[in-house]
């Protein structure tokens, strides 16, 4: 018959550490941080499309020289940027 003997703390620690230098460990933990981050890019980058859309629709019903529009545009610049960003992270993501 087997007897149970709980770890104490220096045995759990060692053994946490082996687990962690292990390279399947830190395969299996880079492929689910790759799954997660695809997943975070695309839940951010469905809204930022709708926003970019609906900024487009109200430019065209705003006069040249109105201050709402300035601010649209610049809301318009920085979606756009924010979109580059998780593309680019998406990109990066599917390669590792």
């Amino acid at each position: 018959m087997l007897k149970y003997t709980p770890l104490n703390n220096q045995a759990l620690a060692n053994q946490r550490r082996l687990a962690s230098e292990d390279p399947r460990v830190k395969s299996k933990k880079i492929a689910l941080l790759s799954r997660v981050s695809v997943e975070i890019t695309n839940e951010l980058y469905n809204p930022l499309d709708a926003i970019n859309r609906f900024i487009n629709l109200e430019l065209q019903n705003i006069a040249e020289d109105s201050q709402s529009r300035q601010f649209l545009i610049e809301s318009k610049k920085g979606i756009r940027k924010t979109s580059l960003l998780l593309k680019r992270l998406n990109n990066y993501v599917k390669r590792i």
